[in-house]
């Protein structure tokens, strides 16, 4: 958070941190160099891809490159080990995911199986609240935008312009006004509209990805890729 605030020299404060990603940026532009990519997995050919056809100087590719380890690692991974465990650790949430998957895959002609992420994304309601509850309730993300103007907060607080806000996601996320006596306890469906009146869950009350100028324009891709991790593990094992 520190680096990403840049009050402090990096160099002389974080001299470790950024060494060290000074060392994956020069592994990954070998990796792009030799054209090691074009034998990495069908997602890191395509990523290597768009950028060549998008003209992005090749200088910031291997950069762009080791973006997604901290995308995959740190938060992918995580996120979908959390889902799984919540799922599997509960009778009742495995089946009542289970009840919803198995209508998502389509047994072909030739033996194969395959699983529809359409249906998984759309008519899986219980499976994509407990998703969204692993974010509600083990989440820590902050976002943190820059003060456009001078701003009275609430009749107390003058925010300045081209200052910085830190909202952190926790906070947001454990109101007892928004979410209920039971916030601080894993529920499944507490994203189900029937438990909320029928109503979405106010946007500014979930920060799972973020807000603003700084939600995350990777959302739809990771949690394609976690349902269908998790779908996978369900609907085989029925």
């Amino acid at each position: 958070m520190f680096l990403m605030l840049d009050i402090f020299p990096q160099n002389i404060f974080f001299r470790k941190a950024i060494q060290s990603r000074d060392n994956l940026v020069e592994s990954f532009a070998n990796y792009y160099e030799d054209g090691s990519y074009k034998q990495g997995s069908a997602y890191i050919q395509q990523f290597t891809k768009h950028c060549i056809d998008q003209k992005i100087p090749e200088i910031d590719i291997p950069r762009l490159l080791l973006g997604t380890v901290f995308n995959n690692v740190a938060n992918t991974s995580s996120s979908a080990s959390w889902v799984i465990y919540h799922i599997f650790s509960d009778p009742v949430v495995l089946q009542e995911c289970r009840d919803e998957v198995k209508q998502a895959v389509r047994d072909d002609p030739d033996g194969t199986s395959t699983i529809r992420l359409s249906f998984v994304l759309n008519s899986c309601p219980i499976l994509l609240s407990t998703y969204h509850e692993v974010f509600r309730y083990h989440g820590m993300a902050n976002s943190v935008p820059v003060v456009s103007e001078d701003h009275v907060l609430d009749n107390r607080y003058l925010l300045k312009k081209g200052g910085l806000v830190m909202l952190s996601a926790r906070v947001q996320h454990k109101n007892p006004a928004v979410w209920g006596e039971n916030m601080k306890e894993f529920y499944h469906k507490h994203f189900m509209k029937q438990q909320n009146g029928g109503k979405r869950i106010n946007a500014v009350a979930f920060r799972g990805f973020g807000g603003g100028t700084t939600l995350c324009p990777g959302r739809h891709f990771a949690t394609s890729k976690i349902l269908l991790l998790t779908t996978y593990p369900v609907a085989t094992s029925f």
